[in-house]
């Protein structure tokens, strides 16, 4: 309370904690805060992702066969960026559009990664989907290397590869039906 820290989402007091288990942190003094769930982390890596001029997406294979053998680099500036747009009942970190159309959503995690439920939602959808992993990292090493953004991140849904994916399983298919008409 000596500090006179307030909480940026809801305004509530908060109380520093600093103790010798635990890293330093600020707790509310009264009421749980339903804008407090997003971390300092979360938000810096959504802000910065939004920054960048380009990013190296991961490498992408399904079924152990590579569809790409290198990182390919999109550029962040050929695209229209936005954070937290409303997808039916999912809400991305952020949306990268081409000419009006969604074509990538980036999960940010930190300590909430994508379960079954919204990859569900994300396959449905159709838009390709990575998710950057930052449970092991803090903000000052964020702040002072954001290729920890590509370095971190992996696919969560890719359309082209699921795209090839059926493309493959129709291929043998029709090798299996030639193969028994003309056995």
């Amino acid at each position: 309370l000596k500090c006179g820290c307030v909480c940026a989402g809801c305004g509530g007091q908060l109380i520093a904690r600093k103790g010798d288990v635990k890293i330093h942190h600020f707790a509310h003094l009264n009421a749980e805060c339903k804008s407090a769930y997003e971390s300092a982390l979360h938000l810096l890596a959504k802000d910065l992702f939004c920054e960048l001029k380009d990013f190296r997406l991961p490498v992408y294979s399904a079924e152990n066969v590579p569809i790409s053998k290198t990182m390919p680099v999109i550029n962040i500036v050929d695209f229209e960026v936005k954070k937290e747009v409303f997808f039916n009942s999912f809400k991305p970190d952020v949306v990268l559009y081409k000419n009006g159309t969604p074509v990538l959503f980036v999960e940010i995690a930190v300590t909430h990664f994508v379960d079954d439920e919204k990859y569900k939602k994300i396959a449905q959808l159709g838009i390709s989907c990575i998710e950057i992993d930052l449970s092991k990292q803090d903000t000052e090493s964020l702040l002072s290397d954001s290729r920890i953004l590509s370095r971190s991140s992996y696919w969560i849904y890719n359309r082209q590869g699921e795209r090839s994916k059926r493309t493959r399983k129709q291929s043998s298919i029709f090798k299996k039906i030639r193969n028994t008409r003309h056995s």
